[in-house]
């Protein structure tokens, strides 16, 4: 079935403790739960049995960020099979928050709103235009 591998310490998967660490299965979460500090990250083997059902479920990480060194939380959405013990998986989506600060699952970048992107479009569009119009009035001028 289905297996997660953790990265070494700090880094690893979310999931419930385990002795060994090999017994220990990863946390299947749902939208807007919590990825912080305060959650078990097994950095060994990790059982996917919560995956091995048929539908979307987010699977939580944490990792050493190479750039600023600090450990940041991550999220996964997969979609799994429960036919093939959690085959075929799919990552449909993926998120870590680059601060070191906890992340909910589900939650990406703050993404403007179509309105800001209008306004934005207009008001390039309006200084290209003015821009323009100013180049032919001093060249009428000039002329």
């Amino acid at each position: 079935g289905l297996t997660f591998y953790g990265a070494d310490s700090p880094g690893g998967v979310l999931s419930t403790a385990g002795t060994p660490a090999a017994t220990s299965v990863a946390t299947a979460l749902s939208f807007g739960q919590l990825i912080s500090s305060a959650g078990y990250y097994n950095t060994a083997q990790t059982q996917g049995t919560a995956f091995q059902v048929s539908g979307q479920e987010y699977l939580g990480f944490r990792f050493v960020n190479e750039a600023t060194s600090a450990v940041n939380y991550g999220w996964l959405l997969l979609n799994t099979n429960a036919v093939g013990f959690g085959f075929p998986a799919s990552i449909l989506g993926y998120a870590y928050e680059n601060t070191g600060l906890s992340i909910t699952a589900g939650q990406v970048a703050a993404v403007p709103e179509p309105s800001t992107f209008a306004m934005f479009g207009l008001a390039l569009a309006g200084t290209v235009g003015l821009r323009g119009w100013k180049n032919r009035r001093a060249a009428i001028i000039r002329g």
